[in-house]
């Protein structure tokens, strides 16, 4: 079965390269592909697409609005949001308004595709750094004091943000990070202040030493 598809992202670069990767795929046809919310309203209402691809910040209407309007006309549609935008709150209101998807832009092609082939079939596909959020804002509690030992801290933590914490501790940069974990410098920043958050500390040094505390660093390589 070939997967109709509608794009819709205001950055005309990211969308060309983005159009040009979905043609290519020969489960897909890209019918259309436009720069704003209204336009992808009026896209899906034309050709009826299995799957449309939303940015989220677009303008004239953003694309968490335009996915209540296309949903209303076509209930069975499928849809992707692909965008930078990180927040629980953001995350929250995108799977209200029937997204199906939801891929941040620093995920690889293959993440995209695999969230629209679930579209399509009616299941849902997020990247995994916003499924650990999720999963994270389910569990939230306040965050510990520093005065726990490192062990007792880290328990609040995923395995991916203990990965994280491991690799800041052990000295190895955003960029460095993100290239092993095939993330963007951007998300790995993110990670580094959601861990000063969780683990109620202000500074790097401190994460350092919570990451000595638990073992995940030998406190002789510090």
């Amino acid at each position: 079965m070939v997967i109709s598809v509608v794009l819709a992202d205001d950055h005309v670069v990211m969308r060309r390269g983005l159009a040009l990767l979905i043609d290519q795929q020969p489960d897909f046809e890209l019918v259309s592909e436009v720069s704003n919310g209204n336009e992808a309203i009026r896209a899906c209402l034309e050709h009826q697409p299995d799957v449309a691809v939303l940015d989220i910040k677009m303008p004239l209407t953003n694309g968490i609005t335009a996915a209540i309007e296309i949903k209303a006309d076509n209930p069975g549609i499928g849809l992707v949001m692909l965008t930078f935008q990180s927040e629980i709150g953001v995350i929250r209101a995108a799977v209200r308004a029937g997204a199906h998807g939801y891929v941040l832009k620093d995920s690889s092609e293959q993440e995209l595709f695999e969230a629209i082939r679930a579209a399509a079939d009616g299941r849902r596909h997020v990247s995994p750094y916003v499924a650990e959020l999720v999963m994270d804002s389910m569990l939230e509690s306040d965050p510990p004091k520093g005065s726990l030992s490192g062990r007792e801290a880290i328990r609040v933590l995923s395995g991916r943000e203990q990965q994280v914490l491991q690799m800041m501790a052990e000295g190895s940069s955003n960029n460095a990070i993100a290239a092993a974990l095939h993330l963007s410098p951007k998300t790995i920043e993110t990670y580094r202040s959601r861990l000063m958050h969780k683990l109620g500390v202000a500074s790097f040094a401190e994460l350092v030493r919570i990451a000595v505390k638990a073992g995940l660093v030998d406190s002789k390589d510090q």
